[in-house]
């Protein structure tokens, strides 16, 4: 027998309802099942529970009208197809229902069997197939489970549902931990064999109630509803359980850890994004803290919050009224003292905070993307200044510019550069810019060797910065685009000799000169420190002993005094 269509007819004239029931009672190719209703009150009720497959509804209900019940469906989130009939001849009636949702119009002086019929099966169709689109436009297709949008409606449905019944509930963001690594060294393919089967084992342990979704390449969330009192910080640790398991994909047992950030409503956030965003401090914090952990919005990241986000709009205010300037560190020759250049480092001086440290605000123009428009800034003050250097005669002088990750990969940054030295007439062999090691070694490691091989045809220079303090490897140096490592200062500072810093320095110094790069020492703060540096071979220096960070009028006297003394001319 073939599946019985349900049919609720919904019209205050009983003669109608009695025509329409015959009608459908002769389809020779469809069971209908009809049940009808004459009022509205009866009809919210039938709409509210949902329960029928199509709803057949008479324009004209007495004191309302099928637009009106229309709406109410609507706004009961019923998503069953809804017909409309009417004796009416009014193409403003037609036009007003389909607009508000209606599946289909259909006059009564023109009903027929097939007609009912036809409308019927090409009404449903047209839900299933807009259902299926809906399902797809909100499901992360690789695990099938929630997307990011779909997520943040649940979170809004729940934030409503929550103050209207005083119930609290919890949103867990989850990070996979060194899950890049996985794809670099792994592929792509076994990347995402992993996170289906941390999908499948989150949908495993989580309730039913609870959404989990893949908001991002290795991120999940969870809501997690709290109708009854449970222990978070217990299902939090059994999440880290559960997912450090060994993992078996193809011939491969990975083991990889996860960190979670936790955030209450409606203790941490009473809106969509403060609650993703406090989650995501707790897990920034968890990721600190030294990964596979869980960590709970607090007091602690509030006040941090709250800082970083004075600091974002400081940034954007300083920007636009030209609060940041640039002080100038000289790096000298250490077996002539001779100045060969300078580091650019960009200060913030706030009207109300006074002078802010880059420590403080550098991360914030990171984490916000600020970083791209504070970068090109400093680039092309560093420009401008070296052209003044320039024009007074110091032509061999080079200028070193710290660059962040996100601004190599900004779009037309090499076109940007390269129009700056067009602009200020600069050779490119004047600019080096100062990476840290990281920037080889992640994702788009290939596609960053290549880009800086073009800088480097071009002639401009690479320094590594802060060398050996990150992600050194020595088989990416043999082919890097590099011209300089800088030791960083940690090795430098103190005694170098009771510190063991000497061994190190000496390490990197012979590693420079093996691989024909010029090796900078930071940080050089004692005379000692820079005779032993000397003796070990490296070619530069600059550190609190031969100059702090000055501005650009110190910088071009610390320029004329290392002339004369090249000359041996004494000041007039």
């Amino acid at each position: 027998m073939k599946n019985s269509i349900s049919v609720l007819l919904i019209d205050d004239d009983t003669a109608d309802i009695r025509l329409i029931q015959a009608l459908l009672a002769k389809s020779r190719h469809s069971r209908f099942t009809v049940n009808a209703c004459t009022n509205v009150n009866d009809a919210l009720f039938h709409l509210s529970a949902d329960k029928h497959d199509i709803y057949l509804v008479d324009y004209f209900l007495g004191d309302t009208n099928g637009l009106d019940l229309i709406q109410e469906a609507r706004r009961l989130e019923c998503q069953t197809p809804i017909v409309v009939i009417t004796g009416a001849e009014s193409e403003d009636i037609d036009e007003s229902v389909m607009n508000a949702g209606a599946a289909d119009y259909l006059p009564k002086d023109e009903l027929s069997t097939s007609l009912l019929e036809r409308t019927i099966k090409h009404a449903l169709e047209r839900n299933r197939y807009v259902q299926q689109l809906e399902f797809l436009a909100n499901r992360d297709p690789l695990t099938n489970l929630a997307n990011r949008s779909m997520f943040e409606e649940q979170l809004e449905q729940q934030i409503a549902l929550s103050q209207r019944r005083n119930l609290q509930f919890a949103v867990l963001l989850l990070d996979l931990d060194r899950f890049k690594e996985v794809n670099d060294t792994l592929g792509h393919s076994v990347g995402d064999a992993l996170l289906t089967l941390v999908a499948n084992r989150l949908k495993n342990i989580m309730r039913k109630e609870d959404v989990i979704a893949r908001i991002g390449g290795d991120e999940f969330a969870i809501l997690l509803s709290m109708h009854e009192m449970i222990d978070i910080a217990s299902i939090c640790e059994k999440i880290l359980y559960v997912l450090k398991q060994p993992s078996p994909i193809n011939e491969n047992k990975l083991v990889i850890s996860t960190s979670i950030g936790v955030a209450l409503f409606p203790q941490n956030g009473e809106t969509t994004m403060s609650l993703m965003v406090n989650a995501d401090m707790a897990l920034y914090k968890a990721k600190a803290m030294g990964k596979n952990n869980f960590q709970f919005f607090n007091e602690e990241l509030h006040k941090k919050l709250i800082l970083e986000t004075d600091i974002e709009k400081g940034i954007r205010e300083g920007l636009a009224k030209d609060q940041f300037f640039l002080h100038y560190q000289p790096q000298f020759e250490l077996c002539s003292g001779r100045i060969t250049g300078f580091e650019a480092l960009v200060r913030w001086q706030n009207p109300n905070n006074g002078l802010i440290s880059p420590a403080e605000f550098i991360p914030v123009a990171e984490k916000t993307g600020l970083i791209l428009e504070l970068g090109d800034w400093i680039t092309e003050a560093a420009c401008k200044q070296l052209k003044n250097w320039h024009d007074l005669g110091f032509k061999e002088l080079k200028m070193a510019i710290n660059m962040s990750p996100k601004q190599i990969r900004k779009q037309h940054f090499f076109e940007h550069l390269v129009g700056l030295l067009e602009h200020f007439q600069l050779p490119p062999e004047s600019i080096e810019l100062e990476v840290t090691e990281s920037i080889f070694v992640d994702a788009n490691a290939l596609s960053n060797v290549n880009y800086f091989n073009q800088l480097q045809e071009l002639g401009i220079s690479l320094a590594i910065d802060d060398f050996g303090t990150g992600y050194s490897s020595f088989s990416y140096l043999k082919s890097l685009p590099v011209n300089k490592l800088k030791i960083d200062r940690s090795f430098i500072s103190g005694d170098m000799i009771s510190d063991g810093g000497h061994f190190i320095s000496q390490a990197i110094i012979t590693l420079g000169l093996g691989l024909n790069k010029i090796v900078v020492a930071e940080g050089i703060e004692t005379e000692e420190q820079a005779k032993l540096l000397l003796e070990q071979g490296c070619h530069l220096g600059q550190g609190y002993w031969f100059s702090r960070p000055v501005t650009a009028i110190q910088a071009t006297d610390l320029l004329e005094q290392s002339y004369r003394k090249m000359l041996n001319v004494k000041p007039e």
